[in-house]
């Protein structure tokens, strides 16, 4: 299979002026975590994915249910949307069956990146410097897009947290005085959380200060 592809920025510039010739590659990945592309007999072709100077990309041996990732693009932009024959799969994936050279992958990027800021302070009212900020969806979201909606954060040396990225959702902010990696992913920590968590809705672009409190 080797469907054509298209790839575009929420604001028009040229991609080679803006990023300097930065070089762009859209990646896949299985539902289940496994590659999604599978490389020809006795050769890879290494040029799967990249983006070229028309903002067209190509990827060949798609199988099963597959997300689009953009890669090596400046910190700054993130991915948008992607879009398959009129309908947005960005957190769903597209089933590679479906993917023809008539049904192209539009992936949409944009510059307009939320950001989370802000301080902790205990019941007493007093500054924070040691905590771990967790942010997690309201609602559940599919395992292969989880990622994009969870974020752990540690206060900078001013006592201060920032974190970028989060697509715009519905999110819950809660406050530990410490946290083992990956725990943020346990069931059970995120259920001994929510009830105390800070809510909040993020919407594209938006630049969000949240003054949280660490509690017992």
């Amino acid at each position: 299979m080797s469907p054509g592809f298209g790839f575009r920025r929420a604001r028009a510039r040229p991609y080679w002026a803006a990023w300097n010739g930065r070089d762009a590659r859209i990646t896949t990945s299985a539902a289940d975590g496994r590659p999604a592309i599978i490389g020809l007999v006795g050769a890879v072709d290494l040029t799967n994915g990249i983006v070229g100077q028309d903002d067209a990309f190509r990827i060949d041996g798609l199988l099963g249910r597959v997300p689009f990732t953009p890669t090596g693009v400046p910190p700054r932009w993130t991915r948008k949307s992607v879009i398959v024959d009129g309908a947005d799969v960005t957190n769903l994936g597209s089933d590679a069956r479906s993917l023809a050279g008539a049904n192209p992958v539009r992936v949409v990027l944009t510059d307009k990146v939320a950001e989370v800021s802000g301080s902790v302070r205990n019941a007493r009212g007093e500054s924070v410097r040691e905590y771990v900020v967790v942010v997690l969806p309201e609602e559940p979201v599919e395992s292969s897009v989880a990622a994009r909606y969870t974020q752990t954060v540690r206060p900078d040396r001013g006592g201060a947290f920032r974190l970028r990225g989060l697509p715009p959702g519905r999110y819950l902010a809660a406050v530990v005085e410490a946290l083992e990696q990956g725990s943020e992913w346990d069931p059970e920590f995120q259920r001994m959380v929510k009830p105390s968590a800070r809510r909040f809705m993020l919407t594209e672009g938006q630049m969000l200060t949240l003054d949280l409190e660490l509690r017992p």
